[in-house]
């Protein structure tokens, strides 16, 4: 693609939006852009507000995601005049056979290159990993071409993703340009996705349920992939921007759940089955948790109601993930459950920056590093660990002895 020359006052100030209270808002609470949200979840008291403001590039007018996406169908009818057969009147005897008129061409809008790049990655490459089993990708990528073409909203979501994997491709950088235009190409589809896709939550039935789905995935891959290139420059913020990952990844699942109730058998069937492995447990990873587990039950100093009772099921779901990926799970599943299954509560003290939430999280952070090869998951783990790290007083850090042992992570 070329390079394209980007006017320095043009810029894009992504609005915010107020407060959401049921996972329907998930879908406007666009982690990587917001956010000045007071979010609710699961009956919890509500988060405070916080807020990022994002400056993205305005493209030149040939590079703006193309609105026409939002609008299938037909030909207009001034097109169908076009090609309409005379309306003369008809001679009065039988007349002679005439050949038939040369085809007139039909209006064409000049091609989007950019969204043409953006789709051509999207299939050329395999970009999306949700997971090794070649009849799940083939599925899955019948379904999004089928889905789409009636769904505007899904196909915003495929040149969304895609524009962000091109974005965080090696060799690009905060300071390439290309880079910029990828990530400002991605932004855009995303919020088409999400404006599209939101009046639908409140009406998910047999016909739309499919899209509902596979959109609610896009946007969560969306969420985990975008946060950390687009907030680059505040490492030191990563546990608020995943935990605004996390509230948005639960609302998708929310949305997931509701549509997959809707989906009646056929291909969808290879999606939605559990994933096939044998669970299995390290022993080093059985001791480490066997540890965290004995001095969460130990410890006398918890000042919130049913504070032990949070962390030890969140250490229980740590131990359940990594026996999926150590079972040998051909999904990155496990990245996604232990967001959507923690307890409201612990998602509070770990944003609060609790010391032993801290130390969960660190652990969870090993299962990001086992992941790191998917790319939309890449890029986590050692951002949260040092600020996890700078956050802990020396008794505390003693918890990750195992955890810095496993992921190499140099404080």
């Amino acid at each position: 693609m070329a390079l394209v020359v980007l006017h320095p006052a043009n810029r894009v100030i992504l609005s915010h939006v107020n407060h959401y209270k049921t996972f329907k808002s998930a879908f406007t609470c666009i982690v990587p852009l917001t956010i000045m949200a007071r979010v609710c979840c699961n009956g919890t008291r509500a988060i405070p507000s916080q807020q990022h403001l994002i400056d993205t590039i305005a493209l030149p007018q040939h590079q703006v995601p193309n609105t026409s996406l939002d609008m299938p169908g037909p030909l207009s009818s001034s097109s169908e005049s076009v090609l309409a057969p005379s309306s003369s009147p008809m001679p009065t005897q039988a007349a002679t056979p005439q050949p038939a008129p040369a085809p007139v061409p039909a209006p064409v809008l000049d091609l989007n290159l950019a969204d043409l790049e953006l789709m051509m990655n999207w299939y050329s490459i395999d970009i999306h990993p949700f997971s090794t089993d070649l009849e799940y990708k083939i599925v899955w990528q019948e379904a999004l071409r089928r889905e789409s073409l009636t769904y505007p909203f899904l196909m915003h979501g495929i040149l969304a993703v895609s524009g962000l994997e091109l974005g965080r491709r090696s060799g690009c950088n905060a300071s390439n340009i290309k880079q910029q235009l990828y990530l400002a190409l991605a932004l855009g589809h995303h919020s088409r996705a999400v404006a599209l896709s939101q009046p639908l939550l409140g009406n998910i039935n047999e016909e739309n349920c499919k899209a509902v789905f596979l959109v609610s995935i896009l946007l969560t891959v969306f969420a985990f992939g975008s946060s950390q290139v687009l907030n680059s420059g505040d490492a030191c913020n990563s546990i608020n921007q995943l935990h605004l990952v996390f509230l948005l990844a639960r609302g998708m699942q929310q949305a997931y759940s509701t549509a997959a109730d809707q989906i009646k058998g056929g291909a969808f069937d290879v999606i939605m089955k559990l994933d096939d492995y044998t669970p299995w447990l390290p022993h080093d990873a059985m001791t480490a948790l066997r540890k965290l587990s004995q001095h969460n039950k130990n410890y006398k100093r918890y000042t919130v109601q049913n504070e032990k009772n949070a962390y030890e099921t969140a250490i229980d779901l740590v131990q359940f993930i990594f026996k999926q990926i150590h079972g040998g799970s051909t999904r990155p599943n496990p990245v996604i459950t232990w967001a959507t299954t923690v307890p409201p509560l612990y998602l509070e003290l770990m944003r609060a920056r609790r010391p032993m939430a801290l130390v969960i999280l660190a652990h969870y952070c090993v299962a990001l590093h086992h992941l790191r090869g998917i790319w939309w998951v890449d890029g986590w783990s050692v951002p949260l660990l040092r600020e996890i790290w700078s956050s802990l007083d020396g008794e505390w850090r003693k918890s990750l002895r195992w955890v810095v042992a496993v992921t190499k992570f140099t404080p």
